[in-house]
């Protein structure tokens, strides 16, 4: 099983999870990166802000796992942005932060959240199973997505126990 990491997961291993206390939890995660069981999108690299703590930490993941964590798309995997996009859930208004939007605005070409619909593209393509942390209960996101493409979701709690991490 290959698990696609959003980046919300990154952030929060980069922020809660620290090296020096939890080794053991590092351990684990660089074994699944080396194995490929475990990856993240550039796209998702890039949503990490330059030059970030976070950015940092994880280009050094990334490099220390031989350049195996952060993968391109395949050219084939965008294909699937249209079978997102033809949802009937991709032009529900819903609110973020007070304003009325729809998937089509939140993931659409100027978006922030650019690496979001691509996971779920990989996901299609490779069976892989998403890891987020969006919950389904705010607005539309990743995991209605998934349900609704029967891709496979996971939150962080069910990665950690699927993936047996001990502490």
């Amino acid at each position: 099983m290959v698990y696609v990491l959003d980046t919300n997961i990154l952030i929060e291993f980069e922020k809660r999870y620290y090296p020096e206390i939890f080794p053991s939890f590092w351990k684990k995660l660089h074994s699944l990166i080396e194995s490929e069981e475990v990856i993240s999108l550039k796209e998702s690299q890039a949503e990490l802000k330059e030059n970030s703590k976070a950015r940092k930490f994880w280009d050094k993941v990334h490099y220390e796992s031989n350049k195996k964590f952060f993968i391109e798309l395949e050219e084939n995997e965008t294909r699937y942005m249209d079978r997102i996009f033809n949802l009937d859930i991709a032009n529900k208004k819903f609110k973020v932060k007070g304003n009325n939007t729809t998937l089509q605005k939140e993931w659409g070409e100027y978006s922030v959240a650019v690496a979001d619909p691509l996971i779920i593209c990989h996901g299609l393509n490779h069976g892989s199973t998403v890891v987020t942390d969006e919950s389904p209960n705010k607005g539309y996101n990743i995991p209605h997505v998934c349900y609704e493409l029967n891709v496979k979701c996971v939150g962080l709690k069910d990665f950690l126990l699927i993936n047996d991490f001990k502490f």
